[in-house]
């Protein structure tokens, strides 16, 4: 009952793979302090992982680590709103919370259905992180980003 919440971790973990090799090839190479931090928090989540043999706290290190790589993307997408995509993080949170209801249909344990939970909630909040900045700023067109996606 598990291999769903497995998938959609498994998914996510190739988009990330995508995301650091596109930004390897097209992003800036200047690395700040908080990504330094939070990059050796990273490492040490993976590291605690591998001795841990409980799988539910193995999946609390896992969400811990994942979140601690989310801050730099909160900041980014707070700072630089015009620079992240609002529709992929809405499909993306869409997209959790319709496995997280199919997974808790399925009568899943609690640990099959965390990693959807915590998807959902950071990627709809990264659309709301991003609009508010825009709104806080003054800087963006909703009508313009939507018409973006339109053919």
């Amino acid at each position: 009952k598990q291999w769903a919440s497995a998938l959609v971790a498994g998914v996510s973990g190739l988009g990330c793979l995508a995301v650091v090799a596109l930004g390897l090839r097209y992003a800036s190479r200047h690395v700040t302090r908080l990504e330094r931090v939070t990059l050796m928090g990273a490492l040490l989540g993976i590291a605690l992982w591998f001795v841990v043999g409980s799988p539910l706290v193995v999946m609390m290190i896992a969400l811990a680590v994942d979140a601690l790589a989310y801050i730099p993307t909160f900041i980014h997408g707070w700072q630089e709103p015009e620079e992240e995509s609002v529709l992929a993080f809405a499909c993306a949170g869409v997209g959790e919370v319709i496995i997280l209801v199919a997974v808790w249909m399925q009568h899943a344990p609690l640990l099959g259905m965390l990693y959807p939970f915590y998807a959902g909630v950071f990627s709809l909040a990264m659309v709301a992180t991003i609009y508010a900045s825009r709104f806080w700023y003054g800087t963006g067109d909703i009508e313009a980003d939507e018409a973006q996606y339109t053919v």
